[in-house]
């Protein structure tokens, strides 16, 4: 059940359609919404002596707060409580501190892709999205840059399936998604010639997962792909007309990636998030909290 969100904030333009877009989960048990602004460090204090230039930051959170006042007000229609903080720091850091301060059960983040081939390929270490995939315990749902409001997001769902652990956390999450979760795309990439040769389990597996999915009174397909994994999911989300694409954060290879962190940046996860034109909902493997 998701009850409270986080919805950390930039004020890009269509921020407002991915919050109207989340209303739905008001259907399985939404009914608080918190708003986070960050004001990073560099925006108010000045290098060379650490001076906070208080003006600027005081100009700075009123102008979240007047914006976070009128999305507040629009929620009242809907009879889902909000709050908002305005908190001077690194994004992720704050996002992190303020999910398990508020115990949420989502957070909710907008992200503009990376369009520059360069930019992609190197995918900056320090950025926000990135750091947050690294150590949440909490589901994400990464809304692209722009994006226009949708009724239901959940109703069509592409499910990415690699038998690890996470993603089979995810077929979990999403049956508890049920009444808004309509229809369930189940594929499976293979990328290694080798791994042909296990075909027949493949099919079985998926199988098994969409007959678990249709007893929940969900439609549930499966397909598979062969090739990039990443380019097939995103080519899959479009072929299948989904409006959503889920998958897992890590998969089955984690712990071998985890031993050498710079290789994370070149993830299925973090290529889906910066190319998929479509929310990327993600469900972290099971986590401590601040390990």
């Amino acid at each position: 059940m998701i009850e409270k969100i986080l919805f950390p904030s930039k004020f890009y333009e269509s921020d407002f359609s991915a919050l109207k877009s989340i209303l739905v989960l008001k259907e399985v048990g939404l009914k608080e919404i918190v708003f986070l602004y960050v004001i990073e460090p560099e925006a108010v204090i000045v290098p060379k002596t650490g001076e906070i230039l208080k003006e600027e930051l005081e100009r700075l959170k009123k102008l979240a707060q007047v914006q976070f006042e009128e999305w507040i007000e629009f929620l009242q229609k809907f009879n889902i409580n909000a709050k908002s903080y305005v908190l001077l720091g690194e994004p992720a850091e704050k996002i992190l501190e303020l999910a398990e301060k508020e115990n949420v059960d989502l957070v909710v983040l907008n992200h503009k892709k990376k369009r520059n081939f360069l930019k992609f390929f190197i995918t900056g270490i320090g950025s926000t999205v990135l750091t947050l995939l690294k150590i949440i315990c909490t589901p994400v749902i990464i809304f692209p840059y722009p994006y226009e409001e949708d009724e239901n997001i959940f109703s069509d769902v592409l499910i990415a399936i690699d038998f690890s652990k996470n993603s089979e956390e995810v077929i979990n999450y999403l049956k508890n998604l049920k009444p808004l979760v309509k229809r369930a795309v189940l594929i499976h990439v293979i990328e290694n010639e080798e791994d042909i040769d296990n075909i027949e389990e493949v099919k079985n597996k998926l199988d098994e997962y969409k007959n678990i999915l249709e007893k929940e009174g969900i439609n549930a397909y499966h397909f598979i792909y062969y090739g990039k994994t990443y380019e097939k999911i995103i080519e899959a989300a479009k072929e299948h007309k989904v409006k959503l694409v889920a998958m897992g954060i890590t998969g089955k290879h984690e712990e071998e990636k985890r031993r050498f962190e710079f290789i994370f940046i070149g993830s299925v996860t973090q290529k889906v998030v910066d190319l998929s034109d479509k929310p990327v909902f993600l469900v972290p493997p099971k986590r401590k909290i601040n390990s």
